[in-house]
């Protein structure tokens, strides 16, 4: 209900501008996440062998540091832009449009956990399409209605992927 005070035209404008709004955050995010991203692969995943998880600690202790957050929340942060960058390249870059919100992203890489973390051809191509029905979804859902489903595709999709070897016995 539309208090008398307002025209539905000042309420149509007042849901514009915050649509706009959104719109701009979502593509903030997404560069931030880009930005974390590029951080993790620069500092962690170039370091020299033998390092340990040191890179990563102390990449997190300083951006935590610089913006005055929690590692846990670091943490999150950048374990997010390392998925969408290794497991789902499409995400990202659909962020960057503003279309997709970081919470239907979050449901996105949290439910995907069915599908494992392989980089055989069947694991990517099968992650890829998990990809991009989730965010054809996302279109339409709120986050807390994507997770549920995102979770079953995700359950269902990993039942097309090959099952791993198991380990050979020792001293058999």
């Amino acid at each position: 209900v539309i208090p008398p005070v307002f025209s539905v035209r000042v309420v149509d404008d007042v849901v514009g501008m915050l649509e706009q709004f959104d719109r701009f955050q979502n593509i903030l995010t997404a560069a931030r996440l880009n930005v974390l991203s590029f951080a993790m692969e620069t500092a962690v995943h170039r370091a020299p062998s033998g390092s340990g998880d040191i890179p990563y600690r102390s990449l997190r202790a300083e951006i935590a540091t610089a913006l005055h957050q929690s590692e846990h929340i670091v943490e999150r942060d950048l374990n997010l832009a390392s998925a969408l960058t290794m497991r789902f390249p499409a995400t990202l870059p659909r962020m960057l449009t503003g279309q997709v919100s970081p919470e239907h992203v979050r449901a996105l890489v949290e439910s995907a956990d069915a599908l494992g973390l392989g980089q055989d051809p069947d694991s990517v191509r099968v992650r890829g399409r998990y990809e991009a029905e989730v965010l054809r979804r996302a279109e339409s859902q709120t986050p807390q209605r994507l997770r549920p489903i995102a979770r079953k595709l995700a359950r269902e999709l990993a039942r097309s992927l090959p099952k791993p070897a198991p380990f050979p016995e020792i001293g058999r």
